[in-house]
């Protein structure tokens, strides 16, 4: 067994704290209640004192075996049954809230991780656990109308799990300000609502999935959606056995170049990928850019290192779970200064910006789709003036700023995680421990300029898949409103972007792409509010997560203040085209007297639906971090030494938790297998996936150092 994995369980058995976070009240808020409390003070985190990692290890431990104890699981829960199936019907149908979502969105873990379901996602989690108890089962259909189930759907919320919300570094001094900024910003928006009663209530659509169970020669109906259903209860009795489960949501990425030929602006699609949800929740998805690595494109790669002015041949990046999938190769955007540039499309193409799409496509629903530009090189006013039927003259294109190879918009990181409500916690603090576990190895080698790149750039997605969890923990605690709840019925996406932004200078920013979420029961007002406290808890969780990930005193951003309004000229020039394109689609676009040029709030005032916005960025604040990073990683972290980390291991010989150790080496594992896949054939796919992330090499260590760094001192201060 690996040293590192069983020094760590000896350690969770070592330190065991006990995280406390205030009982928080994430009800919809009164419009004109009482004024917030002032927020707790910021207590600034010195960098200059070295990563206390012993203790970070133990508090992670700590949150694990907490975790564990909590969060629902199959193989515990098939044992905590009995081997019933009576009491695994009830549970189902007693714990698991009946959730108005199409198609199949979660497995059965995430299920129970959820604790919600649709028919179909519901029956599943039952029939794994009856065949995990040995029990022959099949799902059965009804075309007519799923039963609403109010006494489902709007129950009680649970208390929130302060130890989840740790794992991303959300203490309760950050829940505090979460709650606090929210309801300013709720308050300085709701004048605004104009509830539409056009808007109805989810209900649960056409077509009813259940479960039978083979009981001696008969097949026995099961029907957990209702409470009042009963063991043998027959939904229908026109029911038919389902040959295949409904189909699976999807998110579809795009990566769309613009350029200009002739005096007109054209689109072309450079990549396409699509990922079925549940399984895309898991996965680990980053977009990057780099060179055209194939034949002579791969000799001059190193040849272009810091030249500008050139439409260099670039490829966008895809990678996913480590493997690359590449784009069509696109000239790099700008009007080259050298005539004689070393890629074009043809005489007189210029490519003028990159755009990032992502769609989400649930079954009989209408498609939600956000578009983020990755470079813009059109001045709004020269683009107005092109719908309008003007040709374009590349000289009006802005020249993109330099970075080391390309221009610095494109040395870049994108993480991507799509969010189904039912991400684990337990598994996320297993790989949150394997980070702090690899941490002395990394800085070691980052130090001998053999960094394992990869290890960083993970990192920050696991990071970001963090925030992801703090927000649907706070979405499954929150309580019912005027008769409306809240809940995943699609896929949510979120993005964190990286990417340099001067000399040793790095801006971070977090944005909910998609966060469209369900509203059942209520009237249209309560729907409408539900929306509103939704999205104002999302902006501040955003930009407290990302203030608390960069150790930035939470007093740079102010609270949003009354009242709202439209945008100015001036402030609507700032926002740029994805201002005039909310306006286009119906929403109103807003800012306060604190508003900083380029940042606004949009909202649909009939539904209640609204984000807060920031040009290029989506919903999000950037910040800027390198510095802190800088320190922190020469901050270091204490060693373990030789002699505590022999004892430790004696002492797991005799009682360390088998369950974390269990997980390690089940996450060790697939890494390894992966390593191996990539590895095939000499070697050069890890070269190349390291390649074509075209961060500059020392942002890509910084950061990627920096963030498991930062991770460890909050979880050490949690």
């Amino acid at each position: 067994m690996n040293s590192f994995v069983r020094t760590f369980a000896c350690l969770a058995a070592v330190f065991l704290t006990s995280a406390q976070a205030p009982a928080q009240n994430w009800a919809v808020p009164a419009p004109d209640g009482p004024a917030v409390p002032a927020p707790p003070a910021y207590v600034p985190v010195d960098l200059d004192t070295p990563l206390d990692l012993e203790k970070a290890l133990g508090t992670a431990a700590d949150l694990f075996s907490r975790i564990t104890e909590r969060e629902a699981n199959l193989d515990q829960l098939v044992l905590d049954l009995a081997l019933d199936p009576r009491a695994a019907f009830e549970y189902v149908r007693d714990e698991i809230a009946s959730a108005t979502y199409a198609g199949h969105l979660r497995a059965p873990n995430a299920v129970l991780i959820a604790q919600a379901g649709n028919a179909h996602d519901k029956a599943a989690t039952l029939a794994e656990i009856l065949t995990r108890m040995g029990y022959d089962t099949r799902l059965m259909s009804h075309d007519g109308s799923v039963p609403v189930a109010p006494d489902k759907m709007c129950r009680p919320a649970r208390s929130f799990d302060p130890d989840v919300l740790g794992i991303g570094g959300l203490n309760a001094d950050v829940l505090t300000r979460i709650s606090g900024r929210a309801i300013t910003s709720y308050r300085a928006l709701h004048g605004h609502l104009e509830p539409s009663a056009s808007d109805p209530p989810a209900r649960g659509g056409v077509g009813h999935i259940w479960l039978q169970v083979r009981s001696g020669g008969d097949w026995v109906d099961l029907d957990p959606w209702l409470t009042t259903n009963q063991w043998a209860d027959r939904p229908a009795e026109d029911g038919a056995v389902v040959a295949q489960a409904p189909d699976a949501h999807v998110v579809e990425i795009t990566v769309l170049s613009e350029t200009i030929s002739d005096g007109v602006l054209r689109e072309q699609q450079l990549l396409r990928e699509t990922f079925r949800v549940p399984q895309a929740s898991e996965d680990w998805i980053s977009l990057s850019f780099g060179p055209e690595v194939e034949g002579v494109g791969g000799i001059l790669s190193e040849a272009l290192g810091g030249i500008q002015g050139i439409a260099a041949p670039m490829k966008a990046v895809l990678t996913v779970n480590g493997t690359p999938r590449y784009s069509q190769v696109f000239a790099a955007p700008g009007v080259p200064s050298d005539e004689n540039g070393l890629f074009s499309e043809g005489a007189g193409v210029v490519t003028s910006g990159l755009w990032l799409g992502v769609r989400s496509i649930v079954p009989g629903q209408p498609d939600d789709i956000a578009w983020r530009p990755i470079i813009d090189l059109l001045p709004p006013a020269v683009r107005t003036a092109h719908e309008s039927g003007a040709p374009i003259d590349p000289a009006a294109l802005l020249q993109p700023a330099p970075g080391e190879r390309f221009p610095a918009k494109l040395e870049s990181l994108r993480n991507i995680v799509i969010s189904n409500g039912g991400i684990s916690g337990r598994l996320e603090a297993a790989r949150m421990v394997r980070e702090l576990l690899t941490l002395p190895e990394n800085l070691e080698r980052a130090g001998s300029g053999q960094p394992d790149y990869e290890a960083l750039l993970w990192s920050s997605w696991l990071q970001a898949r963090r925030v992801v969890i703090g927000s649907e923990e706070l979405m499954t605690t929150r309580p019912h409103h005027d008769g409306s709840c809240i809940h995943a019925a699609r896929p949510r996406v979120m993005i964190w972007g990286i990417e340099p932004s001067g000399p040793d200078e790095i801006a971070q920013w977090l944005d909910w792409t998609l966060d469209s979420v369900g509203v059942t029961g209520g009237d249209a007002t309560a729907r409408a509010e539900q929306r509103l406290w939704h999205a104002s808890l999302q902006s501040a969780l955003e930009t407290e997560a990302l203030l608390r990930l960069t150790l930035s005193d939470p007093g740079i951003i102010p609270l949003d203040t009354g009242p709202m309004l439209p945008l100015t000229d001036a402030q609507r020039d700032a926002a740029g085209p994805e201002a005039a394109t909310d306006q286009a689609q119906g929403f109103l676009t807003l800012a306060d007297t604190t508003t900083p040029p380029g940042y606004w709030w949009r909202i649909q005032p009939q539904t209640g639906r609204a984000d807060a916005r920031a040009r290029s960025y989506g919903n999000s604040r950037r910040l800027f971090p390198w510095g802190r990073y800088v320190n922190a990683s020469k901050g270091g972290i204490t060693d373990l030494g030789a002699a505590r980390t022999a004892r430790l291991e004696a002492d797991l010989a005799r009682h360390g938790p088998q369950g974390l150790m269990d997980e390690l080496g089940r996450l060790e594992d697939i890494r390894q297998a992966e390593r191996a896949k990539k590895n095939k054939g000499g070697g050069t796919e890890t070269t190349i996936v390291i390649f074509n992330v075209s961060i500059p090499i020392s942002v890509a260590v910084g950061t990627g150092v920096g963030i498991i760094v930062i991770g460890g001192l909050l979880v050490a201060l949690y």
